[in-house]
């Protein structure tokens, strides 16, 4: 099956997990030493050397993570410093200390679904904890049901350990409350349609052909490959 969200996941600041917060950090500690991170974090590190440059980024993370871990001890319950000490974890390769930031964002925050959406991700993609992805994005859906992306993302993940029927269900219901037009429609047909040929429905055939239409291009490459 392919990977319907890889290009979400390649800039890691740039994904769902920077929230707006009810929050409002009023120690001025904490605030300093954050923006501190912040500021690290989005230093450019253009060396011209790809293994400099590698050096050069885990370099910024890890200043950044030191600012981060100051701000939390100035204040423990301070969201945006969580949320990104948890973005940075990850970039590290620090999967559990990442996860246990994003659960520690989702008490302080228990109506953020974005939250659930970044801790299904880490799951699903660095820990390949599959299950676990389903749980968290579940858990997304019960606060925010409204988001056909929540379903997509879901049955990608239910597919993966072939739960078709499941996975089936959550992209009909993506597309039964997309709005025509809507961005994400081609390739909730798309998704769909591999998932069924994959578990040998040539109906999928029929997908990928509405997605073509919609403008989906990998949807055409996908028809001359497995619709012939």
């Amino acid at each position: 099956m392919n990977k319907p969200y890889l290009i979400i996941m390649k800039n890691t600041f740039t994904i769902l997990l920077i929230l707006s917060t009810l929050y409002a950090c009023k120690n001025k500690d904490a605030v300093n030493y954050f923006n501190a991170g912040v500021a690290k974090s989005r230093e450019k590190t253009d060396v011209g050397d790809s293994a400099a440059n590698e050096t050069a980024r885990q370099a910024k993370y890890k200043a950044a993570l030191q600012d981060f871990d100051q701000a939390i001890e100035a204040d423990n319950n301070y969201i945006l410093a969580y949320e990104n000490r948890a973005i940075v974890k990850r970039a590290l390769g620090d999967y559990a200390g990442c996860i246990a930031d994003a659960e520690k964002v989702a008490t302080l925050e228990p109506d953020s679904s974005s939250v659930y959406i970044f801790i299904g991700q880490t799951k699903l993609n660095q820990l390949k904890d599959i299950k676990g992805a389903i749980a968290a994005y579940g858990q997304a859906i019960k606060i925010n049901s409204n988001n056909p992306n929540y379903y997509s993302w879901r049955a990608y993940a239910e597919g993966q350990v072939k739960d078709y029927t499941t996975a089936l269900n959550d992209y009909n219901h993506a597309i039964s409350i997309s709005p025509a037009g809507s961005p994400g429609l081609m390739r909730f047909y798309r998704e769909r349609g591999i998932l069924k040929l994959d578990n040998n429905d040539k109906t999928g055939c029929l997908d990928l052909v509405k997605a073509g239409s919609l403008g989906d291009a990998d949807a055409q490459e996908m028809i001359n490959l497995r619709c012939k």
